[in-house]
């Protein structure tokens, strides 16, 4: 991996509510160039003035020297003098072609589905849909920032897929059925709709996929450039677009 120093580094995470009602004074910031060892504390700044729940600070701009995405960082929440929180993980601010996907993203889906769900869950769902783009043979070793501007409609559409497969638990635990004495029975089932719908999709774009990875495959192996058909792809749109439309009439 190439070096990516810079002046400041910002780090963001989210403060568990199990924690959040505490009464910490500072946070502590470490840093590390091992995901799994040596740790160093390299700030203790105050809790309070920020914008997450209880007033406290998710955020943490790194300045010091060494300051570098290529690093790992962990926080903690302190009360002096000796009382420390758990290891709260971090994730890096938004690059601006993940601001741009993710707006796309939040632009396709309804506000119910919104509303749940920050920019750090679609930045997740980008992750899955590089890695599943990845993994789909041929394999491939992009990143975001080195994606095929011409195929980043799989970020797309796969990370709208994340999201209303994070919403379907949601719907599928409020499901019912209720009898009214006398026979009639009221079913509500709007778990197994969506999960037809998400059925469905998956097969179109699972379909979609492998079709285009085979321009991705070693030359002369016969296979060729193999066009990508046009009606497969407004299948898929057509289809996660019912998919929100039944999300507004359900939730």
């Amino acid at each position: 991996m190439g070096d990516l120093s810079f002046r400041w580094v910002e780090i963001n995470w989210r403060l568990p509510l199990d924690i959040a009602n505490l009464p910490w004074e500072k946070v502590n910031v470490y840093r590390s160039y091992s995901e799994s060892v040596d740790y160093s504390n390299i700030a203790m700044v105050d809790a309070t003035g920020g914008y997450g729940p209880g007033g406290y600070i998710t955020t943490f701009k790194d300045s010091t020297q060494g300051a570098t995405k290529n690093a790992f960082y962990l926080v903690t929440y302190l009360k002096l003098p000796t009382i420390e929180s758990k290891w709260l993980t971090t994730v890096f601010s938004l690059t601006p072609r993940e601001t741009r996907l993710i707006e796309f993203v939040k632009g396709s889906t309804p506000p119910i589905i919104n509303q749940h769900l920050d920019d750090f869950d679609y930045r997740s769902g980008l992750l899955l849909s590089l890695q599943l783009f990845n993994l789909t043979p041929p394999l491939t070793t992009f990143s975001i920032e080195d994606f095929p501007y011409e195929y980043e409609i799989f970020l797309r559409w796969g990370c709208l897929y994340m999201a209303a497969l994070s919403q379907l638990l949601n719907i599928s635990i409020r499901d019912f059925d209720y009898t009214v004495p006398g026979g009639l029975t009221l079913r509500v089932d709007r778990g197994a709709k969506i999960n037809n719908y998400l059925k469905i999709y998956t097969e179109d774009f699972e379909n979609m996929l492998k079709t285009v990875k085979m321009n991705f495959a070693s030359k002369g192996v016969g296979l060729g450039t193999i066009q990508l058909p046009l009606s497969l792809g407004g299948l898929v749109v057509s289809r996660v677009m019912n998919l929100f439309d039944l999300f507004k009439m359900s939730l």
